[in-house]
């Protein structure tokens, strides 16, 4: 019985190549698509937009603003380039998931306030190098690290936030030119550590501890430090940081039916600040 050969192995030890010619197909070699960075761009804060919300034709004027947003969806993409005198940045109220959404091009801000925002941590601070003055009230920070590369800082509002060792506090000494810290509303003013034994937290005073840890600080709590330390401290109950709680949650679950509708992407809400129809407050160099 002879054996029948395949086509391709005529020639033993040799290799075969087929080729398909495709001579009918109108697109050979498609160009892979690219989503027009422009229009990407677009959907944060673009020059036309800050223009619109500032009402400013030319955005170096600005000097200051205060706007509230939205960021779980979508970052403000790096708006501050646009603004290179941008001083003051105001966002309360705000729902910002990472300091990072804000970009890295606000380098040249020097006050910025982001009280009720919901923020857990404090990661990408240090892109903002030139801050004098950070509030930071009522959010769920308790890592104090990232604020230590902030050589500039002068004032810290930690009110109302998780800080509950005191150890964190350490960080802050690195701040040269801090001299006022808000810490009220911290579990670490009621005592050291969350393991503290009863018996370390009946002799506990925060200021006075703060005091060891920054020597160079000026006020606490809004209060001279020499004072802060002298007066007896009234022990922090729990009653106060359940209010606490409840001023967080009072915005993070409330009704946000009350932002101004704008023409903006419904990722960005902005609110009226001020007497005049706009949805931002702003403050020019001219």
């Amino acid at each position: 019985m002879e054996l029948q050969q395949h086509p391709f192995l005529e020639h033993p030890g040799t290799a075969t190549v087929r080729v398909t010619e495709f001579g009918r197909c109108r697109v050979q070699n498609p160009r892979p698509l690219h989503k027009d960075e422009t229009n990407m761009f677009e959907e944060y804060l673009s020059p036309s937009k800050l223009q619109a919300l500032t009402g400013a034709d030319d955005l170096r004027h600005v000097k200051t603003l205060e706007m509230c947003v939205d960021t779980r969806e979508n970052s403000l993409g790096n708006f501050g380039a646009y603004l290179p005198n941008l001083i003051q940045l105001k966002l309360n109220n705000s729902l910002i998931v990472s300091v990072r959404d804000l970009g890295t091009t606000l380098s040249h801000l020097q006050v910025l306030w982001m009280a009720r925002c919901g923020l857990p941590d404090l990661d990408g601070i240090p892109s903002f190098c030139s801050l004098r003055e950070l509030y930071l009230a009522y959010n769920d920070i308790s890592d104090l690290s990232q604020v230590s590369m902030l050589d500039h800082l002068e004032i810290l509002d930690l009110e109302g936030n998780n800080i509950e060792d005191i150890t964190q506090i350490q960080y802050l000494d690195l701040c040269r030119k801090l001299n006022m810290l808000t810490l009220e509303g911290n579990p670490v003013c009621i005592k050291p550590q969350p393991e503290s034994p009863e018996t370390v937290v009946t002799d506990y005073s925060y200021r006075a501890e703060v005091k060891k840890l920054i020597p160079h600080l000026k006020y606490i709590d809004d209060i001279p430090v020499d004072q802060a330390t002298a007066l007896p401290i009234s022990k922090v109950n729990e009653d106060w940081l359940i209010v606490k709680e409840s001023i967080k949650e009072m915005f993070l679950t409330g009704d946000l039916e009350g932002f101004e509708t704008s023409p903006f992407p419904s990722n960005f809400m902005f609110t009226v600040a001020g007497p005049f129809p706009r949805h931002c407050k702003v403050t020019s160099l001219m």
